[in-house]
Formats: structure tokens, sequence, C-alpha cells
């Protein structure tokens, strides 16, 4: 099986950008000209898997609560039977059962065990969520086992992430976790009637960067506005995917 990277997207605070973090990796693999396995384990919103253009399979973990065992197998097959890299968004709602499933499991072990970097996003997110997705960051470094990446994604859709004029850098959760956090990606906050609607705009249409900066349903100032977001973040996932 040929080295690749497991991406899989976390965070037990729904609402927070898994799905947009999920995009964001599958867009870059695809604009890369690296094909990427994308797979959905949401059971109530599956947003991934509207993303037509990024072929994305929905495989729902649950079942009453618990992980389905059978549908776990089926979603493990899809990883083994692929020499692509993989991108997982989980659902909030399935967020602990299939952490849980997977420490069970030895599935990060597995993982590693093939040769393939695992990375684990989180993301953190500014204004009500700030500090219920802390504690997932937390929660989320206490379960995963040392050779498993943290990648913390920094969304600033609803303000910056502060706390008594400290930035995260300086928050004490990190200063616990600077050696387990490989990479800090900075969604920046941007100016809400513009970049916030533009980006809402094209998550809502279910568009990706290639779709949107090649047609015409948006204005051209529109389209520099979300360029300059797609470079933003690019630049940051070229860093280290």
């Amino acid at each position: 099986m040929t080295i690749r990277t497991i991406n899989i997207i976390a965070q037990g605070k729904g609402g927070v950008g898994k799905t947009f973090v999920s995009t964001q990796i599958a867009q870059f693999y695809s604009d890369s000209d690296r094909e990427s396995l994308n797979i959905d384990t949401d059971p109530v919103n599956t947003t991934f898997a509207s993303f037509k253009n990024l072929n994305v399979t929905h495989v729902n973990l649950l079942e009453k609560d618990n992980i389905n065992p059978r549908k776990f197998d089926e979603m493990m097959e899809l990883i083994f039977n692929s020499e692509k890299d993989v991108v997982i968004d989980n659902g909030a709602s399935s967020f602990i059962p299939m952490l849980s499933y997977f420490i069970e499991n030895n599935v990060f072990e597995i993982f590693k065990d093939t040769g393939a970097d695992i990375n684990l996003h989180t993301i953190i997110m500014g204004g009500q969520s700030l500090t219920d997705t802390l504690n997932g960051l937390n929660q989320i470094s206490e379960k995963i086992p040392d050779y498993v990446n943290l990648i913390v994604w920094l969304n600033e859709f609803n303000g910056k992430i502060e706390i008594d004029g400290k930035e995260f850098k300086e928050f004490k959760v990190f200063k616990k976790l600077e050696n387990r956090i490989q990479q800090v990606i900075l969604v920046q906050e941007r100016t809400r009637e513009t970049f916030g609607e533009d980006i809402k705009k094209m998550l809502e249409a279910k568009k990706t960067y290639s779709e949107i900066l090649s047609e015409g349903d948006f204005s051209i100032m529109q389209r520099q506005r979300i360029k300059t977001v797609q470079k933003s973040i690019y630049d940051q996932l070229r860093q280290f995917l």
C-alpha cells in the first residue's frame, strides 16, 4: 500500500466548521492533482456528501447512538482497499462513539502499521462556542496516541479566538499541548458582510472553489474574495499535506 495521509476531522460541538475543514482538505488534494477518498460519517447532516464534485461516500456509522460494526467494517474496507489519501468528516453526534471505537479496536495502530500518516483535525471556534471547542480539543488530546498528528483549525467566523486579550498560543491548553500540536491553521476573521457572506453562499450552494471560479454565478469581486480565502488556507495546508 502506498504511503498516504489519513485525515480525520472531529469535534464534539456542532456547527463549528467541520464540514468546511473537510471540504478544504479534499479540494486541496484535488487541486494539487492528488486523488482522495472522501467519507462522510455524519448520521444527521450529510453536508460533506452533498458536494457532488468531491465524490464523497456516505457511511452512517451510528445505530441507536452506538457504532454499527458492519458499517464501521465497511468504512475500513473502503480505506484499506484504496491507496489514496483519506478525508473523514465525522459528525458531532458520532464524535465520542467513533473515537472510542477507534481506540477500542486499535484503529490508529492499524493505520500506523500500514505506513500512513494520521492527522486528526479539530476546530476551535470563536464566540459562544469557544469554551466547548477548547474542551473538545483537550478531550481529543487525552484519547489519541502520541503518533497521531494533532491539527488545530482556528475558525474566526464568529469572532477572534481570545480570552482576556490573550490569543490561542497564550492559552493554557495550547501551552499544555504545544508539543502535541503539529500545525495551527487560521481561518482568518474577515468582513462578515462581504467575505463571510461569499463563503456562506458558496457552502450553501455546495460548490467547490474550482466551480465558483469557473462559473458566472458569482460576481468578479465575490470570486476574488473567495480566491483570497482559498489561497490563505491552501498556503497553510501546503506546509504539511
